[in-house]
């Protein structure tokens, strides 16, 4: 089904890659999971017991275009009528397949679809159909006024393409133009020529700013895809180079594509080095049982050498596509397989996956339809001594218990496509705890992307004392810090009682309860003894930062757009930061508790100069004007909080202070509207 719009994990990823920026797959459509009973959606409503019969899908139309509902009876598509003339609510029987057709007016196209608050997409006819409603659902849709657009598709070296807007074939002018309007869908298809592999294929808009695209390969033509909404002008960027070596050494197939007979099996080899930028024939392919670098249960395995490149290829068959296979290679031990079955997950359930502990070799991380893993971990503040290298593989130069990675692949949903974040790896030997975040009791949804349910390990000190940090919003007044089931640390007690009036730490059971009492405290270390599955004991702190602001440099690259800078919501995109007169810039985001949507009456910022000067500005407008809505993950809002020629000149400290509301005569800081004691960045 041809995607309408790209998924906000795609923006994050260019923010997080910076330099290499790679787009990940937008959310395809389809059902949600969950939901209650629905007490009177329509006759022979469910009692309180009983299984809902019927379930309720409420419209949101936005103006400017309207909507049809058509539900599947009898393999016929039957209209269905609201359930009160110009209502916005329709009964739908359990299980049923409900198609959605969306009229723009003239002059309009689709602009947002969410499904139960989470975006979608409607496919090239503007239809979007939902399989098996199980669940009262909300339907919410806007419409957006069309503009046109310039699309540049200079022709590719070593290489052929061709250019389809909404399916229709494009010719180029002679400048190799050719125009789009909003929303619609641009799809490319090209060749690459023997001997040469796809290094880069991004979009550059105007600006500068560079974003990058998922190609797909089909072995059935040989050719690549691509598919590009139209929002803005841009130059599409294709680069190529000379391949000798096959690009990694593990791949991962399924176990009917392995077992399917000397045909299906090549075409899945062709698919995944496809997906690597590499078309090879299927008569250059050499396949042998071989000697699997290490084994698992239930995973097949094939040797794999390509005429024309150097290397082995390991093909692993897995059961599903849903499956990730990890692969340690110890420098000084065997290495070992992990595989972790994902085929109950949806997109963005939370995975945890232990691995064997490793201090010094390589990590990799791979499944079926180039399943790849993108480290987060600075993304969200923590100094790993894990490296990404240049073959997918992770490099490892010291012991660390956790990191996070986002998991994507280029499979269709829901079948074969992968989308988790956060995936959690954890080490066999981690000393690992747990948290939750609540207010008066609940804990927030707003952030449930972002605020931690693991300490993350800063780094452990020479007596042995392992350190976390924790994140969470403002708005949050208790912490639960608790032992994981079945992980090495089987007890949380507090080592050294609180003596603040402004918080105070308790053991409750096997836990431990941390209680804010003051809005004024924000960043707190929380001292515990752990107890060990071997009945051994370890210190440990927890500091626990309670401000939903971070604070990031720009700085302008000797590069294609390095002119253009970008604000990254952890897995979400913000602003644009024009590098082009400043060539340095910081930025501060504010993360807004509570499921809300409004900006704070602005930001204090005091900035602090290596001769001891000290300026203080208030800064009320945002960067963007406006608040970025991340629907179930939190809202954010970004603001410039410097701007200078380079990093030398700038600031050596920049603290920030939120300011909730309006200053009124007798108040400042923390206690009536602010937050606390703020937050500092400070130059490196």
């Amino acid at each position: 089904m041809r995607k309408k719009r790209l998924c906000a994990v795609i923006l994050c990823v260019v923010m997080l890659l910076a330099l290499m920026p790679v787009t990940a797959l937008a959310e395809e459509p389809g059902g949600g999971s969950g939901g209650g009973d629905h007490d009177d959606g329509g006759p022979g409503g469910p009692g309180p017991d009983d299984e809902a019969e019927y379930y309720t899908i409420t419209l949101n139309v936005g103006e400017n275009g309207s909507v049809t509902l058509t539900q599947r009876v009898a393999d016929e598509d039957v209209p269905v009528v609201p359930d009160e003339e110009n209502g916005n609510t329709y009964t739908v029987t359990t299980g049923s397949a409900v198609t959605f057709t969306f009229i723009p007016d003239p002059g309009y196209n689709i602009d947002e679809l969410r499904v139960d608050d989470r975006p979608e997409w409607a496919d090239q006819d503007n239809k979007f159909r939902i399989d098996n409603v199980d669940h009262d659902m909300q339907i919410e849709v806007s419409f957006i006024e069309v503009e046109e657009f310039t699309i540049t598709v200079p022709q590719i070296d070593n290489g052929e393409i061709e250019v389809y807007n909404n399916g229709v074939k494009v010719d180029l002018d002679e400048n190799n133009q050719f125009t789009s309007c909003t929303r619609d869908m641009v799809s490319y298809r090209f060749t690459i020529d023997p001997g040469y592999k796809l290094k880069e294929f991004l979009t550059r808009q105007d600006d500068g700013w560079i974003e990058g695209v998922f190609t797909f390969y089909d072995p059935d033509d040989g050719m690549f895809s691509a598919e590009v909404e139209t929002n803005f002008n841009y130059t599409l960027v294709i680069e190529t180079e000379a391949v000798t070596s096959l690009p990694t050494p593990y791949f991962a197939i399924l176990n009917s594509e392995a077992d399917g007979g000397n045909t299906t099996l090549k075409a899945a080899i062709q698919r995944e080095l496809g997906m690597k930028g590499i078309a090879v024939s299927d008569e250059d392919i050499n396949i042998a049982a071989g000697t699997a670098p290490a084994t698992a249960s239930g995973v097949a395995y094939r040797q794999v050498t390509v005429d024309g490149l150097e290397g082995i290829a390991h093909f692993y068959g897995v059961n599903n596509a849903k499956t990730l296979l990890i692969m340690n290679e110890p420098a000084d031990g065997d290495k070992v397989l992990t595989v972790y079955d994902g085929s109950t997950l949806n997109d963005f359930d939370p995975v945890t996956i232990t691995i064997p502990a490793i201090t010094s070799g390589k990590i990799y991380a791979f499944g079926p339809y180039d399943a790849f893993a993108m480290d987060m971990s600075r993304a969200i503040g923590l100094d790993l001594p894990v490296n990404a290298d240049f073959d997918g593989s992770y490099i490892v130069e010291g012991a660390f218990y956790n990191m996070q990675w986002h998991v994507v692949n280029k499979g269709d949903s829901p079948e074969t496509r992968v989308n988790w974040y956060p995936t959690n790896v954890v080490t066999e030997d981690a000393v690992y705890i747990e948290a939750a975040a609540t207010k008066n009791g609940v804990t927030q949804m707003a952030g449930k992307w972002s605020i931690d349910t693991s300490p993350r390990v800063n780094k452990v000190d020479d007596d042995g004392t392992v350190n976390y940090q924790l994140e969470m919003f403002f708005g949050n007044d208790t912490v639960i810090i608790s032992p994981p089931t079945g992980g090495n640390v089987t007890n949380v007690a507090v080592r050294i009682p609180s003596d603040s009036p402004g918080y105070s730490f308790e053991d409750e059971f096997d836990s431990v309860k941390v209680t804010f009492h003051s809005d004024f405290y924000d960043n707190i270390t929380v001292p515990l003894t752990l107890t060990l599955g071997d009945d051994g004991t370890k210190s440990a702190n927890v500091t626990i930062h309670r401000l939903g602001v971070e604070i990031q440099e720009h700085i302008r690259e000797d590069r294609p757009g390095g002119n253009i800078g970008g604000i990254a919501h952890g897995t979400q995109s913000g602003s644009h930061v024009d590098l082009s007169e400043y060539g340095y810039r910081l930025t501060a985001t504010y993360y807004i508790p509570d499921g809300g949507d409004i900006a704070p009456y602005g930001l204090f910022v005091t900035r602090t100069y290596s001769g001891g000067r000290v300026e203080t500005e208030t800064i009320l407008v945002p960067t963007e004007e406006s608040v970025f809505d991340h629907g179930e993950s939190a809202s954010a809002v970004d603001y410039i909080i410097y701007s200078g020629t380079d990093k030398a000149t700038a600031p050596v400290s920049v603290s920030v202070l939120v300011l909730k509301d309006e200053p009124g005569d007798n108040t400042f800081g923390g206690v009536d509207f602010g937050s606390g004691t703020g937050v500092t960045w400070t130059k490196e």
